[in-house]
């Protein structure tokens, strides 16, 4: 067994394990991304439900019991960076502004994004790092509430690089393990060749063995008799 061909059944074997163990692990990274995007939209959404019912209703800031178990439930908005605006759909005219938690933010760039949100399409949306809702009011105008999502899309962000950077030295960690055991698993592969050169080596042996005495006494022949047809 030469040392080229244990090289390439290591290559081999430690290409073929590796294949493996990234797959299974960006699969994970992807499932954990997408479970966390998904939670998360959900939250923003019911989120959104909530003020806007409240505003409609006049108890937004009236707490709630809620039957049974439900994660999602929001029985409070206090801490939430949002604002709300009435909007008429005609003009675009923007009534009714209240800001919470969003001292940063001037009245006037809550106004663009208020009405890039009124004229961006569906009841729900997304326009640069602020989430919205549009309710139609009984008097015609348009309720739009929109939630600064900023920490959630840095939060996701940076799970993102996490996940990248553990997959990343899960594999080398993996690529260490498998160079260390790639040897002693292709063991039995190096005995079964190793067996296999030994046993040709051993039946050529046999062969010529036989066919030294036969020529020796061929050779034998013909100084004692002379050629003939068969020698």
């Amino acid at each position: 067994m030469v040392g080229e061909e244990i090289s390439r059944l290591r290559k081999n074997f430690i290409i073929s394990k590796m294949k493996s163990f990234a797959l299974v692990a960006i699969l994970i990274g992807i499932f954990v991304n997408v479970f966390v995007l998904l939670i998360d939209g959900i939250l923003v959404y019911t989120t959104l439900n909530k003020i806007s019912d409240g505003y409609i209703s006049g108890d937004l800031y009236q707490d709630k019991k809620v039957g049974g178990f439900n994660p999602f439930a929001m029985v409070t908005v206090q801490g939430l960076r949002y604002f709300k605006v009435e909007a008429d759909p005609d003009t675009d005219a923007i009534y009714a502004m209240d800001k919470i938690n969003l001292t940063d933010l001037d009245s006037s760039a809550a106004e663009t994004i208020a009405k890039k949100a009124l004229n961006l399409p569906g009841e729900f949306g997304r326009y640069e790092e602020y989430f919205f809702k549009k309710s139609t009011l009984d008097n015609g105008r348009i309720l739009i509430v929109c939630i600064d999502h900023r920490e959630g899309i840095y939060n996701f962000l940076r799970l993102f690089l996490i996940t990248g950077i553990v997959v990343v030295f899960s594999l080398l960690l993996i690529l260490v393990l498998v160079r260390y055991s790639s040897l002693k698993a292709i063991m039995p592969e190096i005995r079964n060749m190793r067996h296999q050169k030994e046993f040709i080596t051993n039946a050529s042996h046999e062969l010529k063995t036989p066919l030294a005495v036969i020529r020796a006494d061929t050779e034998f022949i013909e100084m004692t008799q002379g050629k003939s047809e068969w020698t």
